[in-house]
């Protein structure tokens, strides 16, 4: 198979902190999506980052991160090839990569930039040690019945909320393209009930005050051995 041609950085063109996070964002949907159709798996938007997609045709103007969603064998195959395929700059974060990741219970993965951090997570969490650099989270999908039903559900929901938030089958049998940015990716046939189980009226934008940027450093990375300094 060929190396994959991965889009530039640019996040040195932009003059505010949020755009620059925005722009290292989509770059690695971007590179995680040509990856995908290498390898032939598939992933949809997930959580916020498809609510953006469908009110916004891109980001959340306040979000700082993307979630992405796959099934569990898509996922499986994924961490197989990941990270010979991954650029340089990208840090593919599971319990095996990262020994201070203490989240595979909830979050099974994820996908970091080396260049940049959280400094508002870190400064409430200052004994953190896994690499906090700009995050899209994967959101890995199992089979379950749930009150007789049967569903689709990530461990996140599984194990944190109750089981609040799942796919019906009909749901998430097929994906469909939807703009985002600059670029079109996958979302779930049925996003609407999705979305409606999820932000009720998910068209209506939340209260000012739900609406705060969290300190982002697009340009310094963390304190974790798998960093880069910015050119």
């Amino acid at each position: 198979m060929s190396k994959i041609e991965f889009p530039e950085d640019n996040r040195n063109l932009y003059t505010e902190p949020i755009e620059m996070v925005h722009a290292i964002i989509l770059r690695m949907i971007k590179i995680i999506s040509l990856v995908s159709e290498k390898y032939d798996l598939p992933f949809w938007l997930e959580y916020g980052t498809m609510l953006g997609a469908v009110r916004h045709k891109g980001f959340i103007p306040w979000d700082i991160e993307a979630d992405i969603g796959m099934m569990r064998p898509d996922f499986e195959q994924m961490k197989k090839v990941i990270q010979k395929e991954l650029p340089d700059d990208i840090f593919f974060q599971d319990e095996n990569t990262d020994p201070h990741y203490t989240q595979g219970h909830l979050i099974e993965a994820k996908f970091r930039d080396k260049y940049s951090n959280y400094r508002g997570f870190k400064d409430k969490h200052p004994n953190v040690k896994w690499h906090n650099g700009i995050q899209v989270d994967i959101f890995v999908y199992d089979q379950y019945v749930l009150d007789g039903e049967l569903c689709f559900i990530n461990s996140y929901e599984l194990n944190l909320t109750k089981a609040n938030s799942y796919y019906l089958p009909n749901e998430i049998a097929q994906l469909r393209e939807c703009d985002f940015e600059d670029g079109k990716f996958f979302i779930p046939l049925g996003y609407e009930e999705y979305l409606k189980r999820n932000y009720n009226n998910y068209m209506e934008l939340p209260p000012l005050k739900e609406r705060q940027i969290e300190q982002v450093d697009p340009m310094n990375p963390c304190n974790h051995k798998e960093i880069l300094y910015w050119r």
